[in-house]
């Protein structure tokens, strides 16, 4: 991103693009690949089943232990916009 710039990358074809990693993609990793639609990903060591099991643990206890921080109108409301105001 640094050497190409952020619009040369937005031109990309995402079809051709590969995400390459030492290590199975974290939650982070995963979002961008969805967001940015690239398909092909390649990394050399795989998660264990242990470690998976603990990281839906964490989400289910993050989860469990949010605060809506106002009516839920307001947050529907809100994430509907920017739904809709995403290309």
């Amino acid at each position: 991103m640094q050497k190409i710039g952020t619009p040369a990358f937005q031109a990309l074809d995402k079809s051709k693009v590969t995400l390459i990693s030492t290590y199975e993609p974290c939650q982070m990793c995963q979002g961008a690949l969805l967001e940015y639609h690239i398909k092909d990903t390649r990394y050399l060591l795989q998660k264990t089943f242990i470690y998976k099991a603990m990281e839906n643990l964490r989400s289910l206890r993050y989860q469990w232990l949010e605060t809506n921080a106002g009516p839920d109108a307001i947050q529907r409301n809100l994430f509907s916009q920017y739904l809709h105001t995403r290309p």
